[in-house]
């Protein structure tokens, strides 16, 4: 569940639409469960700093497909 956007990426977090309290459950169609510490390992060592991914995500019951810029 997404508990906060905090720090530089979360205005454009914001405007890509996460918001909080949305529960992501896939990035880029993988919906293996991670720990947050290890999702946001995974994102550090494999994507750049100008990338972006694909996430999925549950508002309520509505489920959203997002594309997420990187820090």
């Amino acid at each position: 569940m997404v508990k906060g956007l905090f720090g530089k990426g979360g205005p454009k977090v914001q405007q890509a639409g996460l918001k909080q309290g949305d529960v992501i459950v896939a990035v880029e169609g993988k919906s293996e469960p991670l720990s947050e510490s290890d999702f946001l390992v995974n994102l550090r060592t494999q994507r750049g700093p100008k990338d972006s991914v694909k996430l999925t995500i549950l508002r309520g019951k509505e489920r959203q497909e997002l594309t997420v810029p990187l820090w």
